[in-house]
């Protein structure tokens, strides 16, 4: 097990990354464009779910702030949060709240 300081460490080096990526404007991202194969996650929670399912949960939580505030189309939305298409989007949005995003969307939701 990797000691928390280094947990840390990853953890910040791989948001500052992930941030200024983002704010370059560069669109999607991967391990390897950052310069990392694997990165420690500090989180309990992230822990035992792992970082792919970890940045799945943050991209799903994003899609859904955008679902609210904006009028975006879902293929175009999908880049937009790290989804490779809207095809995956829509199947990964349903499996996590038992509803398509275009349900979400318009107030559909499942409680």
């Amino acid at each position: 097990m990797i000691s928390e300081s280094l947990a840390a460490f990853s953890f910040t080096l791989l948001a500052t990354t992930l941030r200024a990526r983002r704010d370059s404007g560069s669109q999607g991202w991967s391990w390897t464009a950052i310069g990392l194969s694997r990165v420690p996650c500090p989180s309990a929670a992230c822990l035992k779910r792992g970082i792919n399912a970890e940045l799945r949960r943050k991209r799903l939580e994003r899609c859904c702030e955008l679902l609210h505030s904006t009028d975006i189309s879902i293929p175009d939305l999908a880049p937009m949060i790290g989804f490779r298409s809207g095809d995956y989007l829509r199947a990964s949005f349903k499996q996590a709240y038992g509803v398509t995003p275009r349900k979400y969307r318009l107030g559909e939701r499942k409680a």
